[in-house]
């Protein structure tokens, strides 16, 4: 005698749609994580962008406290050499440099 035996399942449905609940999920979580992730990443950029600015003012007013700081010095000597200031004012005003 000679048997065969097949299995036919009855209803798979569960398991497709679970797998489809799955992969639906994972695709809604890969699109917040790539919102989040460009939402941050243009946070820092701008954050970034301001600290450059800020330093870049700065810079430009310590060249200009230089340049003040240098022009009372040179005020200072020309002052001492026609009498009307004294050695101090000048040393004072060069350590302001």
């Amino acid at each position: 005698m000679l048997g065969l035996q097949v299995t036919i399942p009855l209803f798979s449905g569960l398991e497709v749609q679970g797998h489809t609940r799955e992969a639906l999920a994972l695709a809604d979580k890969a699109r917040s994580d790539r919102a989040s992730a460009a939402r941050r990443s243009g946070g820092l950029a701008k954050q970034s962008f301001l600290q450059a600015e800020r330093g870049l003012e700065r810079i430009a007013l310590l060249n200009a406290t230089v340049e003040a700081a240098s022009a009372a010095v040179a005020a200072n000597t020309v002052g001492y050499r026609v009498s009307g200031r004294t050695n101090t004012d000048v040393l004072n005003a060069q350590q302001g440099l």
